[in-house]
C-alpha cells in the first residue's frame, strides 16, 4: 500500500555538486526538464540552462531551484552552500516503503540524509506544533527516518548505536546504507509521532542522543589519563561520583575530534575505582563504544565490559514489522 507524500530530504555531502548534478541526471522531476526559476532570495534567474555550472559558483550563502514557481512547484532543490547540505522536495512522491527509498537513494554521493515528516497537511495530529530534535549542521527536526552512508557513520558515538535504538534498522550492505526508520508508515500521523518522538531523541546531538554533529557543544570539563603506548584515554571515575549523558557525549566527541592536543587515541576508556559502581553505566558505555573497567576490593583493575552481549530489543511497532515480512 503506498501514499502520496511531500518527500522532503536534506543530504551532507562531501561534494554537494556532485550530488546535485545525481539528483538532477537520475530522480524525477529534476531529470524531466530544467527548472523553471532559481534564486538566491534576491536574484531571480529565469535562464536555467546549465544553471549548476554558471548559476551556482556566483552565490556564497544559499540557493534554490524549482521546477514550478516558489509555491506550486513539482520540486525544488536547495544548496545550503555554508553547512555544504543539499535538500530536495518532491511533490506527491508515491511513497511505498523504506525499501524502495533505499533502492532509489544508494547510488547517490551522500553521507548524512535526513528524511522530514510526512504529515506536514495534517493539522491537529501534533505533528504541526512538534519541535523535533535533529542533526543541526543544516539540516531540519527528525521526521519519519534518517540514514548514513560510508563516512557518515563516524557522527556517530559507534556503530553499535544503530542495532539497539528504539527504531526500524535496515542495512544495505553493497553500499554500506544504515537506514533509521523511526515510525510504521502505515501508523495515523498521532500513532505515528508518538513512535517517532524517542527514536528522534536518540539520534539527535542532546541529552542521551548518539550523534556528533559537525561542532560539539562541551560542556563538561575532560580530564583524562593519557596512554601513548596503547593510544588510549583513561577517564578515572571517582567513588561515589555519577555520571550523565552529557559527560558521555562530550567524551565521544573527544574522541571524534581528537579534542587532547598532542595526545591522538583510538580508545577510550572509563574507570571505576569502585567497580560495583560501573553497573548502572555499563550499558550506555558499551553502546558508545567506551570501554569499562573498575577496581575490586583487592585493588585489582579488571575490565568489565568484555563478556557485555546485548540482546537489541526493538520497538513493538518494529517487531510486528519484521513479523510480517518473515511470514
Amino acid at each position: 500500500m503506498s501514499q502520496k507524500v511531500n518527500l522532503i530530504i536534506s543530504f551532507s555531502s562531501s561534494d554537494a555538486i556532485s550530488l546535485i548534478k545525481a539528483i538532477c541526471h537520475s530522480l524525477e522531476p529534476f531529470n524531466q526538464q530544467l527548472p523553471e526559476l532559481v534564486t538566491d532570495g534576491y536574484n531571480e534567474y529565469t535562464d536555467t540552462k546549465d544553471w549548476i555550472n554558471k548559476l551556482l559558483p556566483n552565490y556564497e550563502r544559499t540557493v534554490g531551484a524549482y521546477w514550478g514557481d516558489m509555491i506550486e512547484h513539482k520540486g525544488f532543490i536547495n544548496y545550503d552552500i555554508r553547512e555544504q547540505v543539499v535538500a530536495i522536495k518532491i511533490s506527491d512522491f508515491e511513497l511505498v516503503n523504506a525499501e524502495e527509498i533505499i533502492e532509489v537513494f544508494a547510488p547517490l554521493p551522500w553521507t548524512v540524509a535526513n528524511f522530514y515528516d510526512i504529515f506536514d497537511n495534517c493539522e491537529n495530529s501534533g505533528w504541526d506544533k512538534y519541535i523535533a530534535p535533529g542533526f543541526i549542521d543544516g539540516h531540519g527536526g527528525h521526521g519519519w527516518a534518517c540514514a548514513f552512508k560510508g563516512e557518515g557513520h563516524n557522527h556517530l558515538v559507534s556503530r553499535r548505536w544503530l542495532e539497539y535504538g528504539p527504531w526500524r534498522l535496515l542495512r544495505d550492505e553493497e553500499n554500506d546504507i544504515s537506514f533509521i526508520q523511526f515510525h510504521d508508515l502505515k501508523a495515523d500521523p498521532a500513532t505515528a509521532l508518538e513512535q517517532a518522538k524517542v527514536g528522534h531523541r536518540a539520534m539527535s546531538i542532546y541529552g542521551v542522543g548518539g550523534y556528533i554533529g559537525n561542532t560539539h557543544p562541551f560542556s563538561n570539563e575532560l580530564r583524562a589519563l593519557y596512554v601513548p603506548s596503547e593510544r588510549n584515554m583513561r577517564v578515572v571515575i571517582p567513588a561515589g561520583k555519577q555520571i550523565t549523558y552529557s559527560e558521555m557525549s562530550d567524551y565521544c566527541a573527544a574522541r571524534h575530534f581528537q579534542a587532547f592536543e598532542n595526545q591522538p587515541f583510538d580508545t577510550l576508556s572509563f574507570v571505576f575505582i569502585v567497580a560495583e559502581e560501573a553497573q548502572p553505566y555499563l550499558h550506555d558505555l558499551w553502546l558508545r563504544e567506551i570501554e569499562c573497567s573498575g577496581f575490586t576490593p583487592q585493588g585489582v583493575e579488571v575490565r568489565l565490559d568484555t563478556d557485555y552481549h546485548p540482546v537489541p530489543n526493538p520497538p513493538e511497532w518494529v517487531r510486528r514489522l519484521e513479523k510480517l515480512e518473515n511470514t
